[in-house]
């Protein structure tokens, strides 16, 4: 088993390329093989959120994690309990390329001092992740509660304490804490929540989604550079934040633009001149950076171009009456 613990600098954490970008197991991972990434937050925080992101590794990176396991840890419970939903379900959905962020919303939030990040895959596969956790520090006084289960009433009504943590001991709850102190609220109303309507948690939930940073409103926003919601905007003519985003696809603010190496929207860029991604780029006929472009092989911009000593392109060039490259040249 590979035990790994994250500190507040370490690679493994999201957006950052350091040591190769991200934490990876040392074995393949399947659904009898345990590997685990462990963040020690020191004490007890409520948790609301997390976020996943496979290796980029400057482009060479080829794992992540499509699907993972959530285990936590507190001193008054003093074992590791597995996550899950409302619904049950412990498997939650992670990534499906290396750049890209995912964002799970913890839908019952717990109370917890360590988290565990476990990859998940039914067949044996090579994982690597980068993790990031939303909550906030536990400040209550609680530390656990006993209660009487909450009652099944029908089969839609369901009025037990689905996140409690602690043992269920007949028709009693001990040693655990769940949805009395996970600070969410729903209606006086429930079947409000049974029709579909927007509950009090709903509420709740929107509002940590804004607190997070993950608002849909980037039309109007002007806070870009603290923004880390680059692939759900459209605001790019207003934003400076291009070093950190990943949203080039989507992008029409080129000319601002100092992210090329990470850029593979060259076709609509217009800002070559500041580029350094030539091998990566399609766009020469709209390029005057010829002087500093090793692309020439994939190139049919020679009658503009003026970089014929460090060419190999002699037999497409159209540009001879220009060149001084004629020691080189396989058109003669």
């Amino acid at each position: 088993m590979n035990i790994f613990q994250l500190s507040l600098d370490s690679p493994e954490r999201i957006r950052q390329e350091k040591n190769g970008g991200a934490w990876c197991p040392k074995a393949q991972i399947s659904s009898d093989v345990k590997e685990y990434l462990e963040v020690d937050l020191q004490k007890n925080h409520l948790m609301t959120w997390t976020e996943t992101q496979g290796r980029f590794g400057n482009g060479q990176g080829q794992e992540f994690a499509e699907a993972f396991l959530v285990e936590y840890w507190r001193p008054s419970l003093n074992q590791w309990i597995t996550y899950k939903d409302s619904r049950g379900e412990k498997v939650l959905t992670g990534n499906s390329n290396t750049y890209l962020v995912v964002r799970q919303r913890l839908e019952l939030p717990f109370i917890a001092s360590k988290v565990r990040f476990i990859p998940y895959s039914e067949h044996p596969r090579t994982v690597c992740m980068r993790v990031e956790l939303y909550g906030c520090p536990w400040e209550q006084n609680v530390i656990k509660y006993e209660a009487p289960r909450g009652e099944v009433r029908e089969p839609d009504i369901d009025l037990e304490d689905i996140s409690y943590d602690g043992t269920l001991d007949g028709k009693m709850m001990r040693g655990g804490l769940g949805q009395l102190v996970d600070g969410l609220y729903g209606d006086d109303d429930y079947q409000k929540q049974l029709n579909g309507e927007q509950s009090g948690i709903l509420n709740i939930a929107r509002e940590l989604w804004e607190l997070l940073g993950r608002c849909g409103n980037c039309e109007n926003c002007e806070n870009c550079e603290n923004c880390e919601n680059c692939e759900n905007c459209e605001n790019c003519e207003n934003c400076e934040n291009c070093e950190n985003c990943e949203n080039c696809e989507n992008c029409e603010n080129c000319e601002n633009c100092e992210n090329c190496e990470n850029c593979e929207n060259c076709e609509n860029c217009e800002n070559c001149e500041n580029c350094e991604n030539c091998e990566n780029c399609e766009n020469c006929e709209n390029c005057e950076n010829c002087e500093n472009c090793e692309n020439c092989e994939n190139c049919e911009n020679c009658e503009n171009c003026e970089n014929c000593e460090n060419c190999e392109n002699c037999e497409n060039c159209e540009n001879c009456e220009n060149c001084e490259n004629c020691e080189n040249c396989e058109k003669l």
